[in-house]
């Protein structure tokens, strides 16, 4: 505080103002970061008041004077932490509302303490006109707290430390580097002054609140040291010192309150997108575990229908068909020792129990088709679409280029022999016309495809079905293959037009 202070005070002796005075700036960022306790904040205000004081004393103001600089400038830092803590304002600079709050208090309403205190302690030791020695005192001041304020409170914010300037120091001292460029090139050729928007733009969009605060640092300080020092040629013909500072405050302050607050609202622009997009990838999250719950209790509920399925099927083949079968021989010993008249009777007996025990064996064979576990797959397939194309006169190709088709899981298996009992069904009551039906297994890489291809009358994909999005004359069998696939991380596809037959494609992760 001492060295700044000073510096501060000996740069700025020879044109009578400063341009900009960073002091209590600082000591209020110290206050508000800190939020300390009543000891720690009268350590913070006794060692500002000391540094004031002694530096204004070495820079040759009288003791006297010297005390009540310092003590004019408190009295600006305690107003302004007062009213920020009272109105419970954030410390985050990088969101607009706080950066707002932050310079109407601090930058507006609490120099008007300390300017009216320094003007009145300068008018009484010299003098002066107090109307010019507040103006001035009010100015600088009010800068100081709009350009050094944010950038010492960006120095701890969380927006300073995503910048992760550590694996960006080449970028940062390129784009400090070209911001200077700028205001050198400024001062000489004034000409370009506006050249300084787009490269404080820049700024702010590669570093956010802190390219501006940064930049608006940068320009002030060199400007100053050009102004001071008489280097370039001035932006306005004023040929004063202290008028040409008073010019560089005016484009400071248009600087300060047009950049601050831009790179505050595109800060809190990209929080909103990255708050937003962490909302949307854990709903999709949350929608993927859901919809992962949903497959796994309906793949749980199929499975359970396959094994009620077996258990029913066992049931009847061997409980149910086992009686009508010892019926059927009970019948027959019966027959032989009974009249013409009686054994005729027990001949149609005989038969309605003998389709009965058909039907039973019918219905057993659907439920579970034996053959799969006996026999194989590949070869109930066959069997299966032999016996379909008798049932139905139409001709039935049936290829398994799979030689590893019983080798899948149980749940695989039953799955494939659904899919083409459901396809075939699907056949004998939309397909008319249908003459033959190709029916083609094979394995690509990590994935079976089954392939149904009919002759029949087809029909147009791309009408859907009113009401149920499903395609017309598909009923629930297109649905229930689909979701049949679909639970184990299949997929389901359909090639037709009308006239010219309707192929499915049926394909599974294996």
């Amino acid at each position: 505080m001492f060295v700044v202070s000073l510096v501060s005070i000996a740069f700025t002796r020879a044109a009578f103002i400063a341009t900009f005075w960073p002091s209590n700036a600082i000591v209020l960022a110290v206050l508000l970061r800190g939020r300390r306790n009543s000891i720690d904040c009268a350590l913070v205000f006794g060692g500002g008041f000391a540094a004031l004081f002694l530096a204004n004393l070495a820079g040759g103001t009288a003791p006297v004077l010297s005390a009540e600089f310092a003590a004019a400038n408190l009295a600006e830092i305690a107003a302004a932490t007062a009213i920020l803590i009272r109105l419970n304002t954030p410390t985050n600079v990088a969101q607009l509302r706080p950066l707002s709050v932050f310079i109407t208090v601090a930058g507006g309403i609490a120099p008007l303490l300390g300017a009216s205190l320094g003007a009145a302690a300068v008018g009484h030791a010299h003098s002066l006109a107090l109307t010019q020695v507040w103006f001035h005192w009010y100015a600088s001041d009010a800068l100081g707290m709009i350009i050094v304020g944010p950038f010492m409170l960006i120095l701890s914010s969380e927006h300073w430390r995503s910048l992760r300037l550590d694996k960006r120091y080449a970028e940062a001292c390129g784009m400090l580097l070209l911001v200077l460029l700028a205001v050198v090139v400024v001062a000489y050729y004034r000409g370009f002054l506006f050249a300084v928007v787009p490269v404080v733009l820049v700024a702010i969009f590669r570093f956010g609140v802190a390219g501006a605060a940064v930049a608006t640092l940068a320009v002030a300080l060199v400007g100053t040291i050009f102004i001071i020092n008489g280097i370039g040629s001035p932006i306005i013909t004023q040929s004063l010192p202290g008028e040409r500072i008073f010019a560089l405050q005016i484009f400071l302050a248009t600087m300060a309150l047009w950049s601050l607050p831009v790179s505050a609202v595109l800060a809190e622009r990209d929080s909103l997108l990255s708050a937003l997009a962490a909302a949307n990838s854990g709903l999709q999250a949350e929608n993927a575990q859901k919809s992962q719950m949903l497959v796994g209790v309906r793949r749980e509920l199929v499975n359970m229908e396959e094994r009620e399925r077996l258990r029913l099927s066992h049931e009847l083949h061997d409980q149910t068909g086992q009686t009508l079968v010892a019926a059927l021989m009970e019948l027959g010993q019966v027959e032989a020792g009974v009249g013409e008249v009686q054994r005729a009777r027990l001949q149609r007996l005989r038969r309605q129990v003998e389709e009965i025990a058909g039907t039973i064996h019918h219905i057993s064979t659907e439920l579970r088709p034996a053959a799969i576990d006996g026999l194989g797959l590949a070869n109930a397939l066959a069997n299966h679409a032999c016996e379909w194309g008798a049932q139905f006169g139409v001709e039935v190709d049936f290829h398994n280029g799979d030689s590893m088709l019983d080798d899948l899981p149980d749940e695989t298996r039953i799955t494939v022999y659904r899919i083409v009992g459901e396809a075939l069904a699907n056949v004998s009551k939309h397909a008319e016309s249908a003459t033959a039906v190709s029916i083609v297994i094979s394995r690509e890489r990590s994935r079976l495809q089954i392939a149904v291809e009919d002759n029949g009358c087809g029909f147009d994909t791309a009408l859907p079905d009113r009401g149920t999005g499903r395609f017309p004359g598909a009923g629930l069998g297109l649905a229930g293959m689909r979701e049949r696939l679909l639970l184990l991380g299949g997929e389901l596809e359909i090639e037709s037009s009308a006239g010219l037959g309707t192929t499915i494609f049926a394909r599974l992760p294996v």
